[in-house]
């Protein structure tokens, strides 16, 4: 599929059954695929998901008419002095013509408490075999993911992901290990699944790009101890709060339903991993959620924020978006880069809480390259440390 995602050009107002992208997708777009439109301003679930019905260049006729407006670019352009963005909803393709699904049938994220299928990639261990140790890679291309993931089933130790490589490896790294290709996985479409949809544990090299999400609980996208992984040209929309969606399937309403801090639903999770870019995202409509959960890039020598820097320092993360959430990007506790981190390149709006939020032990943060528009608090940055009992006095700088 050439064309994975794309954004609305003009505005789509409610009754109407035509809409006008920013791309040509005539060549990739077929007669009876299915696409799914985000949410506009500070709504999470005016999301909505039609087929298509005809397609004439970037003009697409759907099954039906629209229930609510969606922003188009040309019709929501903000200007910054010499900032210029906008707010077009974001438009994904859902067909692919491989398809694996967890039950025969099943379009519907509510069926059988969450418990969809799962695909590992992992290692053995040749202690006593003759055949050494084992290390898997896999490769997975245009295929639609329906129903996968299984809920509930959080341990890294255990990752009930629709695709989850653990333990594995790519073709470099310390120490080298052996596989027959790096693994990846690239233009597929993933819907009403029920937790992480890629995981990457303790594995090296491993591509993630071009994939569309829709209408999932939970995480979507999320690295553990891992290296040198690539998350790029992603389109994320409708992840559901884990709590929220218990009470949909008519559990007793918990005091912290709305807001358990250690779980909200985030659209791309980067935890104790490093060297891993990230660019041109888009993440939308997180309930009660994060678009961006990481540590922060490593600064530079000439930023000169501590004098523990990374002279090897790339520009791993930029050009993302995130757009009608609680928070926008979020750095927590243990999981923050300690001297100084660096939040670059991402364009935030029509968050309910806050753009950039930080509550962690480090003393310098870089906001390098942000637009926040739409939002009640642009940038929320709490840095602690260290502990009062060391009587030591440290200069914290944003």
């Amino acid at each position: 599929v050439p064309v994975t995602s794309t954004t609305l050009k003009k505005n789509a107002n409610k009754g109407s059954q035509f809409i006008t992208l920013s791309d040509d997708v005539s060549a990739s777009w077929k007669i009876g695929g299915e696409i799914a439109i985000s949410s506009s301003g500070n709504a999470y679930s005016e999301n909505e998901r039609r087929r298509i019905i005809a397609v004439n260049g970037n003009v697409v006729q759907l099954d039906s008419v629209l229930t609510y407006s969606h922003y188009g670019a040309d019709d929501s352009i903000v200007t910054f002095g010499s900032v210029q963005t906008n707010q077009g909803a974001e438009v994904i393709y859902l067909t692919r013509n491989v398809k694996i699904t967890a039950s025969p049938g099943s379009t519907d994220a509510s069926w059988n408490y969450g418990i969809g299928g799962r695909i590992l990639v992992a290692s053995r261990d040749g202690y006593n075999d003759e055949s050494g140790d084992q290390y898997g890679w896999a490769q997975f291309s245009n295929v639609e993911f329906i129903g996968m993931g299984q809920f509930g089933y959080d341990s890294i130790l255990d990752p009930r992901n629709a695709v989850a490589f653990y333990r594995t490896a790519g073709q470099s790294g310390n120490p080298v290990k052996p596989v027959g290709d790096n693994s990846f996985v690239k233009n597929c479409a993933f819907y009403n699944g029920f937790g992480t949809q890629v995981g990457v544990y303790w594995t090296d090299q491993v591509e993630i790009s071009n994939n569309v999400v829709y209408n999932n609980v939970n995480s979507v996208i999320k690295t553990y101890a891992s290296e040198y992984v690539k998350i790029n040209n992603n389109a994320i929309v409708h992840v559901k709060n884990r709590e929220l969606y218990l009470v949909e399937q008519g559990f007793p309403r918990s005091a912290s339903a709305e807001f358990d801090m250690l779980n909200l639903a985030t659209a791309i999770d980067i935890t104790a991993s490093s060297k891993v870019e990230m660019k041109n995202n888009r993440v939308a409509n997180i309930q009660v959620g994060i678009g961006y959960n990481f540590m922060g890039e490593s600064c530079q020598e000439f930023e000169s924020c501590s004098e523990l820097v990374d002279d090897t320092a790339e520009n791993l993360v930029d050009n993302n978006v995130a757009h009608s959430s609680a928070f926008g990007v979020w750095i927590y506790k243990e999981n923050s880069q300690y001297e100084c981190a660096k939040i670059k390149g991402f364009t935030i709006y029509n968050m309910n809480i806050a753009g950039i939020y930080s509550n962690a032990y480090m003393n310098n943060i870089i906001l390098e390259n942000v637009v926040v528009v739409d939002s009640p608090v642009g940038a929320l940055n709490m840095m602690y440390g260290p502990s009062p009992l060391t009587h030591q006095m440290i200069k914290k700088r944003v």
